[in-house]
């Protein structure tokens, strides 16, 4: 579980699931890009359509 304080989401939509399942491909509406993000270190809502990561994620991917 991430926690609010140190974490980010954003809306988009799961683009593609990698072959290993450990993956996902992922559009972000805002700024209209996609990433792949390992599933260890995201949670998705039920729907996939937004995406919950740490702070320091976002910021490596250039989303923050």
């Amino acid at each position: 579980m991430i926690s609010d304080r140190d974490s980010v989401a954003f809306d988009g939509r799961v683009v593609h699931r990698s072959r290993s399942g450990l993956s996902v491909l992922f559009y972000i509406k805002d700024s209209d890009e996609e990433h792949w993000f390992p599933l260890s270190q995201i949670e998705l809502t039920d729907d996939d359509t937004s995406i919950l990561m740490p702070n320091w994620l976002a910021r490596k991917k250039g989303l923050a």
